[in-house]
């Protein structure tokens, strides 16, 4: 295991849209909630910590 050394770590939690119930449609849109949540979180960490140190 490396002994690298990191700048700053973070964590995002998510529901596991594994566990959804109901429908198939309605288990796809809670697939696609969290995919849409996680582009959401990630652009925004983007654009608010790593593109202003650029």
């Amino acid at each position: 295991m490396a002994d690298d050394k990191v700048g700053q770590r973070v964590h995002f939690s998510f529901p596991d849209p594994a566990k959804a119930v109901g429908t198939e449609e309605e288990i796809m849109a809670e697939f696609r909630k969290v995919r849409d949540d996680i582009r959401e979180r990630l652009k925004h960490f983007y654009e608010s910590e790593i593109r202003k140190a650029l």
